[in-house]
């Protein structure tokens, strides 16, 4: 008899289902506390983990930046516009930029993911020139 697909490939995605499957394929009868239900509850933390670490590692080979990349002007999440956006550090698949608010120094670090997601939907809320600038890098 051929075996079924694992449960996170075969759709089941919420816990109670995970549980249901599972604790009837291990014969358990009672999956809602205890050590089975802390393992599912660990094994879902791992895979979340796990796809958000491979969606940064993919985002970071896309956009393929280093320290003194300059990327111009962003806006950000916040609708608010950083001049002068460059990268000054790279660690892993997380990224740190420095750009100017105003008078004041902007600082932050960020995923690859998260990144990308933002040079993104540059075109949609910001100015021609920051159009530009987000659509070069792609």
């Amino acid at each position: 008899m051929p075996r079924e697909a694992p449960p996170f490939r075969a759709g089941v995605i919420h816990s109670d289902d995970i549980k249901a499957r599972l604790g009837g394929e291990l014969g358990i009868g009672s999956a809602d506390s205890g050590d089975f239900g802390m393992d599912m509850y660990q094994a879902r933390e791992v895979l979340t983990r796990r796809r958000e670490w491979v969606a940064n590692e993919l985002a970071a080979q896309r956009l393929k930046l280093a320290p003194g990349s300059f990327l111009g002007t962003l806006v950000w999440h916040d609708r608010k516009r950083t001049t002068s956006c460059a990268v000054t550090e790279v660690r892993g698949n997380h990224l740190t930029l420095q750009g100017n608010r105003g008078r004041a120094t902007a600082r932050v670090t960020y995923s690859a993911a998260r990144l990308e997601e933002l040079l993104q939907d540059q075109p949609k809320k910001s100015p021609p020139a920051v159009r530009m600038q987000a659509q070069a890098l792609f």
